[in-house]
């Protein structure tokens, strides 16, 4: 989050901050509130360079968000639940379950969803790069290109699934904060998920770049 000034409140939650569908759900207008998504969209500093850097560099055609925690990989729409996930004939989700697998081989399981099958989330930056990582502020944008919407982005949830107080566990520490024991597994697992997803981000990119 970044912090308010002069407050003991976090501030603005980044991933609410985006302009996707910014201040429609998920997220709070008090300033104090967990999920707090800013006096206005992309009002943070780091907001607004990330975007600008996409843009100034695209397009992109993957992008992985990291996150804690809960095993999960999700893809877009977070902030909607229409049915927006086809790509080329490869859909977001049969991607998010390629990587949810090959996360899983080292000793947790990691499973695949929608995100707003989860939980509806306005502002996020996997949205917004799904839905503006195809454009280029350096270049003019291809309008087929931009048409086939070639983005494939997705967040993972790291591990663990629960946190100390779920009823379904018994965990001993919280989900936020892992104990030094779980810090390499946690990165081993994201070894082949990294690996897998650049290859069909690759595989999807090859089909855009023949335009």
């Amino acid at each position: 989050a970044s912090p308010l000034n002069n407050t003991e409140c976090a501030g603005v939650d980044l991933n609410r901050n985006f302009d996707v569908g910014w201040g429609t759900g998920n997220s709070v207008s008090d300033p104090c509130g967990e999920l707090y998504q800013g006096p206005h969209v992309a009002s943070e500093l780091e907001v607004q360079a990330i975007t600008a850097y996409i843009q100034s560099i695209g397009p992109i055609y993957g992008a992985i968000d990291f996150h804690s925690y809960y095993q999960e990989v999700m893809y877009p729409p977070a902030w909607t639940t229409d049915d927006s996930d086809s790509i080329h004939g490869m859909t977001l989700e049969y991607v998010a379950q390629w990587v949810a697998a090959a996360a899983s081989q080292v000793g947790v399981t990691y499973t695949a969803q929608r995100m707003s099958s989860v939980y509806t989330a306005s502002g996020t930056f996997t949205d917004w790069i799904f839905e503006n990582g195809h454009k280029s502020t350096g270049e003019e944008a291809h309008p087929e290109r931009q048409k086939l919407h070639c983005v494939i982005p997705i967040t993972i949830e790291l591990r663990p699934k629960y946190n100390k107080d779920s009823k379904d566990t018994k965990d001993t520490y919280s989900g936020f904060m892992l104990p030094k024991s779980e810090i390499l597994p946690a990165c081993q697992e994201m070894v082949p998920a990294v690996v897998k997803f650049s290859q069909l981000v690759l595989e999807e990119g090859a089909k855009c770049n023949k335009l």
